[in-house]
């Protein structure tokens, strides 16, 4: 472990495919070792192959699966990732003909900000949001429900209600709600419910209002 850690220091291209397909192997089964790439700043080397458009799809795929499984519940991943351009690298390849990668990518993207708040702005400043609802009419379900969870995660990592951010968030969901509502996967229909609890929580006085007016306005009429 401490060797093929070491190897990602190699400035090695050929290296590259070898060391992705490890790493996202070791990654899918223990994720906690997200820890020691972040100590040693291995993430970096990640971010290069995810950018190398000389590399094979799959690739950069694994690539992406790696990074989003170091932002993953892991605040100092996060940040790591955050200041070393996650976001934006991520958004460039958003349009790969690659499905699988473009899936991957967004749900780096809404790992990476969930819960995190100045990598929700960040986002946003990269207009994030409107790239991903060009992903919500992909003609994979897979990739359409990635994009749902990312911009799930938007509305999640908002800490401070001001005007912008409550805009920012009705937005989001109105476009989910109009685009993805009658969505024939229930993969993306079961990722808006889900995006959807986010809106409610955070607003959860306005809809007990609206609630309450509804049924005084029923009790009325009967």
């Amino acid at each position: 472990f401490p060797y093929v850690l070491k190897l990602l220091q190699s400035s090695a291209r050929e290296l590259r495919p070898l060391l992705v397909s490890i790493w996202a192997k070791i990654l899918a089964v223990d994720t906690s070792c997200q820890t020691d790439l972040i100590r040693d700043s291995s993430h970096k080397y990640f971010l290069s192959v995810l950018q190398d458009d000389c590399m094979m799809p799959n690739h950069r795929t694994w690539a992406a699966f790696i990074l989003a499984t170091i932002v993953h519940n892991y605040r100092q991943g996060q940040q790591e990732a955050e200041q070393g351009n996650l976001i934006s690298i991520a958004l460039e390849h958003l349009d790969d003909g690659e499905p699988v990668l473009r899936q991957w990518l967004a749900i780096a993207l809404g790992r990476v900000w969930d819960s995190y708040e100045p990598a929700r702005w960040r986002g946003a400043r990269n207009n994030a949001h409107e790239k991903l609802y060009e992903l919500l009419k992909d003609p994979v379900p897979e990739v359409r429900a990635a994009a749902v969870f990312a911009l799930g995660t938007v509305i999640n990592s908002c800490e401070e209600r001001t005007e912008h951010a409550n805009n920012l968030d009705h937005n989001i969901a109105l476009n989910l709600l109009n685009t993805v509502s009658e969505d024939g996967s229930p993969l993306v229909r079961q990722e808006l419910v889900v995006a959807l609890q986010y809106i409610v929580l955070a607003f959860e006085s306005n809809f007990v209002n609206v609630k309450r007016q509804a049924m005084e306005e029923e009790e009325r009429h009967r």
